[in-house]
Order: C-alpha cells, then structure tokens, then sequence
C-alpha cells in the first residue's frame, strides 16, 4: 500500500454542498483509504498555486518527506496568485505569456520540492487544466502532469486538452482588464481567455452527473472516475 499526500484547492477536497461550505465526500482521498492507502490531505478552498507550494513546502519541513511514495497537487487558477504578483510579472504582451510565466513557476517551486525531499509529485489540472510538456521530467524533474484537465476526462473521457483552461476569471475578469490596460497587454487576448473561462463554467453546469450538487466542482462520481484513471495510468497498488 502506498503513502500518499494530496494537496490542493477545493478540488482537492473532494465533494461540496450546494453552498461550497461543507464537504459532503472527501473524493480521491476516500477512494484512496478504502482501497488501504495511507493518505494525507492539506489541501484547502480557495488558495492559491503559490499557496499550494507554501503549504507542501511547510509540511515537508515539519514532518519530512520520509516515506510519502506519492504527492499528488491539484493545479488551480493561475489568477489566484494576483495577491502574490511584482511589477515585473507583467512585462508581457498577451495574457498567455502571464499565464504560462506563473504556471512554469509553480512547477519550477515544485520540481525543487520533489528533489529535495525525494518524493514524486503529480499533477492534475483541476480548476484549472495543466501546460503540457512532452519531457516535463527532464524539464522539471521530479514532477509529471498524470491529468491534463479533469474536467475533460470526466466530460469527454480524454485526460488530454487542445487549448487548455488556465482560469474561469468571473469575479477577477475586471482586475484582470484593468492590469491589462495599464500594462500594455493585448486586449484581445484578455476577452479571448476571459471566453474560455465562461465556456468552462457553462460545461460544468451541464454536467450534473459529475459537477453537482454544487456545480462548481467534481462530486464523488467524478473523483471515483479520476481514481480508476490514476490508478491505471499511475499504476497504484491495491
């Protein structure tokens, strides 16, 4: 049986309420514990990818990383680490280029994490699907995207995305508009990745079997469906 620690946003929890405010199924974690696993879960609602690596980094440092065989991380909006952003972030042109420079961050953050502690980390794009990098062990080590988007497997059975959903925006959509005006950003590549964003709302809510009750996250269906691929593709004992 493997020892495993999960980390994340409220993906990474598991289950919600209608309200977001109570954890009706703890997901993968309970799929994991009932096949025998050892699991531990920090993952929390509403951080940050920068929050996620914090909250790794203090874990390993209070407990070490004897003994974990598996870390798997729930990737969420790159626009959540707004609040950890410099000015310098934003000498960029289009909004891609932002995302992709904070996204390759974390994983960077990640890659040193895994070989310090030697452990592996994988990585699932929850809310928000993954980059995607055909030699990500060699150009992060330590580190392997195992679920592009969970979104489109639990939609389309394909782990694989062609343009990936890097944030759903809603609420940061105006923050994100103005920082674009008052840094040069091309505007078009803000309302086209803002579209993305509603698209990617939309299909959750069309998808009850698998994003209700709350409509904004995978239910135990969907995390039952995310555990038979891990199991598969990560070859997890049972």
């Amino acid at each position: 049986m493997a020892n495993i620690l999960i980390c994340g946003d409220s993906w990474g929890c598991g289950e919600w309420n209608v309200t977001c405010t109570e954890i009706l199924h703890t997901g993968l974690e309970a799929y994991l514990r009932h096949d025998g696993h050892s699991v531990t879960n920090i993952s929390k609602g509403g951080v940050s990818n920068l929050d996620c690596y914090n909250r790794l980094s203090m874990w390993f440092e209070r407990f070490g990383g004897t003994g974990i065989d598996t870390v798997f991380v729930f990737q969420t909006e790159y626009t959540r680490d707004f609040k950890h952003s410099v000015d310098s972030d934003w000498n960029v042109k289009v909004i891609a280029d932002l995302a992709a420079q904070w996204i390759e961050r974390f994983y960077m953050r990640l890659s040193e994490l895994s070989q310090q502690y030697n452990c592996t980390i994988k990585i699932i794009g929850g809310c928000s699907d993954t980059l995607w990098f055909d030699h990500m062990p060699r150009d992060y080590p330590g580190c392997e995207i195992v679920c592009q988007s969970l979104t489109n497997l639990l939609v389309f059975d394909q782990d694989r995305i062609d343009i990936p959903v890097l944030s759903w925006y809603d609420k940061l959509s105006e923050p994100l508009l103005d920082h674009a005006r008052q840094n040069s950003i091309d505007l078009k590549s803000v309302l086209s990745a803002i579209n993305l964003g509603f698209e990617r709302e939309s299909l959750l809510k069309e998808n009850p079997h698998v994003f209700f009750p709350d409509g904004h996250h995978p239910n135990r269906v969907g995390h039952h469906k995310l555990y038979e691929f891990l199991k598969q593709k990560c070859a997890i004992s049972t």
